[in-house]
C-alpha cells in the first residue's frame, strides 16, 4: 500500500470522524460497545487464565442418578491421574470404571465412569475429562474440593468452557450463542434453530460470504488507488465494486425481513384476547390453557389487569393475555378505565388478536361489524373472530351475527360450556401462529436466524453501505466505508482480522509480478 494512500486515509480519520450514521449524519463508529468490549475480554481472560486448568458440574445442581463433572485445561490428565491412582487411564474418547480418590487423603470418593477427549478434538479445544459420577450432593461436592485442592485448578466461571472453545476456534460468537439458546430452548422449533445455528448453518455461512465478498471489493478499490496507473486497472473495477456492494445491500435487507419470522420463533408469539365485558374472554382462556388461570364471573369488569399464559401450541412458544373488557359509559370507574387502556395496549401489540363476540347479546353485532371494518386493513390475517355462547344463542341472532362477520378472515362459532367448536379454533391459532413464524404445513422453516445484537450489527452494515454508494466519487472514503461494513461481520461472529484484504489483493491482481 503506498504511503500517499496511507497519509489519506490517516488525514481522513483525522478530518471525517465520525463517519457513519444510519440517517446520514456523521457520527462515530462503534468500537466501545458492550459485545466489542466482551470480544476484547474473550482474548484478554485467555491470556490470563491459560495456564489454568477449570472444572465444573455440567449436569445442573438437582438430584439424579448421575452428575457430570467436566475438566478442561493443560492440567487435565494430571488431574485426572491424581483422582485415579489405582486404575489406569483408558484410551482417549473411551470410557472405563474408575475408582475416585482424594488425592490429600486416598479415602475413596466414588466409583464413577470416566473419559478423556485429546487437544484440539474436544469441545474447548483443551485437553477434557469427563467423570460421570453418582447424583448425590454429597459425592458432587467431595470431587469438586478435592479437584480444588490440586494446583493449577480452580472451579469455572459461568460459560467459560463455550468461552475457551470460542479463544480455540472449535466455534464463532454465534454458534456461542445458539448454544445457549438451545440450552434454554422450550420448545421443538426454538431447539431445531438452535441446532442448525450450532452446525454451522445458512446465517453463518451468509455472514462469512458478505464478509469476503466485502473484503474483496475492499481489495480492489485499494488496488485501484495504488496501482491503477502502473498495472492498468481500469475504472471497470469501480463498476464491479458498485455492482456488488449494491447486491450486498439488498441480499442483507432481504435477510432482515426473512429474520422476523425466526425472532417470533425464539421470543414466542403474542395472542392478545379481547372484547366487550361478558363475553367469555376469561373463560376461553381457561379452556385453552385447560386450567383455572382466570377468574370467570356473570359481573362486568371482573378482568382488571392483563392475565398472561404461556404454552408450548405444537412446537411454537405462544403467550396468550387475557384482557379487561372493553366497554364506555359513566359506569366505568377508574381502576377499570386503566384496564381498558391496558387492553387496548395489549390488542395492539399483539401478534395474534382474538376478538371474542357473545352471539345471545345484540350489542355484540355492532362490535363485530366494527371488527369486520378493522379486517380490511393490513392486519387482517393477525385477527381471529370468536362467537361465543353458541348454545345460548338464538337461531336468528346467531346467524345474523354470522352473516355480519361472513367476510371476515377468520371466524369461529364456539361455546365454552359445550366445547363445541373449540378444537377448530385452537387448530386455527396454531396455523396462524406457524405462518408468523414462517413455518409451512410440513413443519419446515426458513434458515434464517439473528438476535438484537445481530440486528444491530447488520443495520449498521448496511448504513454503511449506503454511505459507500454515495461515497463513489471518492474512493478513499468509500474503501473506510466498506471497511467499517466488514468489522460489522466480525462482530457478530468473533473474527475480526484486517490482513484479510491484502491477501485478496495479491491474490487477485498479482501485483508486482
Amino acid at each position: 500500500m503506498s504511503a500517499p494512500y496511507r497519509l489519506r486515509v490517516l488525514l481522513n480519520r483525522c478530518r471525517h470522524q465520525p463517519l457513519h450514521s444510519t440517517t446520514g449524519a456523521l457520527r462515530r463508529p462503534k468500537h466501545k460497545t458492550l459485545e466489542h468490549r466482551v470480544i476484547r475480554q474473550f482474548s484478554i481472560e485467555n491470556d490470563c487464565h491459560s495456564s489454568a486448568t477449570i472444572f465444573s458440574v455440567a449436569s445442573g445442581r438437582s438430584k439424579a442418578a448421575v452428575a457430570l463433572i467436566r475438566i478442561s485445561g493443560p492440567q487435565c490428565l494430571e488431574a485426572l491421574t491424581k483422582l485415579t491412582p489405582s486404575n489406569v487411564l483408558p484410551k482417549p474418547r473411551q470410557m472405563a470404571l474408575c475408582e475416585l480418590r482424594n488425592p490429600s487423603t486416598n479415602e475413596i470418593l466414588d466409583k464413577a465412569m470416566v473419559v478423556w477427549f485429546r487437544s484440539p478434538a474436544s469441545f474447548t479445544g483443551e485437553d477434557v475429562a469427563e467423570l460421570h459420577v453418582h447424583g448425590s450432593s454429597a459425592v458432587i461436592r467431595d470431587v469438586l474440593k478435592s479437584l480444588s485442592s490440586l494446583e493449577n485448578l480452580r472451579p469455572a466461571l459461568p460459560g467459560e468452557f463455550t468461552r475457551r472453545a470460542f479463544s480455540n476456534g472449535k466455534l464463532d460468537l454465534t454458534q456461542a450463542e445458539a448454544l445457549a439458546d438451545l440450552i434454554n430452548s422450550d420448545t421443538t422449533y426454538q431447539k431445531r434453530m438452535a441446532l442448525n445455528s450450532i452446525s454451522g448453518g445458512y446465517t453463518s455461512r451468509r455472514y462469512d460470504q458478505w464478509r469476503k465478498d466485502l473484503i474483496r471489493s475492499i481489495a480492489h478499490l485499494e488496488s485501484f488507488i495504488d496501482f491503477g496507473e502502473e498495472e492498468d486497472i481500469g475504472t471497470a473495477v469501480l463498476d464491479d465494486v458498485l455492482k456488488n456492494v449494491s447486491i450486498i445491500r439488498g441480499e442483507i435487507d432481504q435477510f432482515l425481513i426473512d429474520g422476523r419470522c425466526s425472532e417470533r420463533i425464539q421470543t414466542g408469539v403474542t395472542i392478545a384476547i379481547f372484547g366487550m365485558p361478558n363475553v367469555g374472554k376469561s373463560s376461553l382462556l381457561n379452556e385453552i390453557s385447560r386450567r383455572d388461570v382466570a377468574i370467570v364471573s356473570d359481573k362486568a369488569g371482573t378482568t382488571r389487569d392483563i392475565v398472561e399464559v404461556a404454552t408450548d401450541l405444537n412446537g411454537i412458544s405462544v403467550l396468550f393475555r387475557d384482557t379487561a373488557g372493553i366497554r364506555e359509559g359513566q359506569e366505568v370507574e377508574e381502576v377499570e378505565r386503566e384496564g381498558i387502556r391496558r387492553a387496548k395496549e395489549a390488542a395492539a401489540k399483539a401478534d395474534i388478536r382474538i376478538c371474542v363476540h357473545d352471539l345471545a347479546d345484540s350489542e355484540s353485532e355492532k362490535l363485530c361489524h366494527c371488527k369486520q371494518q378493522e379486517t380490511s386493513h393490513d392486519n387482517a390475517q393477525k385477527i381471529i373472530l370468536v362467537l361465543n355462547k353458541a348454545d345460548a344463542a338464538q337461531d336468528v341472532q346467531q346467524r345474523k351475527t354470522q352473516e355480519c362477520c361472513a367476510t371476515a378472515h377468520s371466524v369461529h362459532t364456539i361455546s365454552c360450556k359445550t366445547g363445541e367448536g373449540l378444537s377448530s379454533l385452537i387448530t386455527n391459532i396454531e396455523q396462524v401462529a406457524k405462518g408468523l413464524c414462517g413455518v409451512d404445513s410440513e413443519g419446515n422453516f426458513g434458515h434464517v436466524w439473528y438476535n438484537s445484537r445481530h440486528q444491530s450489527h447488520l443495520q449498521d452494515c448496511v448504513a454503511a453501505l449506503d454511505q459507500a454508494l454515495h461515497r463513489a466519487d471518492d474512493v478513499v472514503l468509500m474503501a473506510e466505508e466498506l471497511r467499517f461494513a466488514v468489522q460489522q461481520f466480525g462482530y457478530i461472529t468473533g473474527r475480526v482480522n484486517t490482513e484479510d484484504v491484502l491477501d485478496v489483493v495479491f491474490r487477485d491482481f498479482c501485483i508486482g509480478k
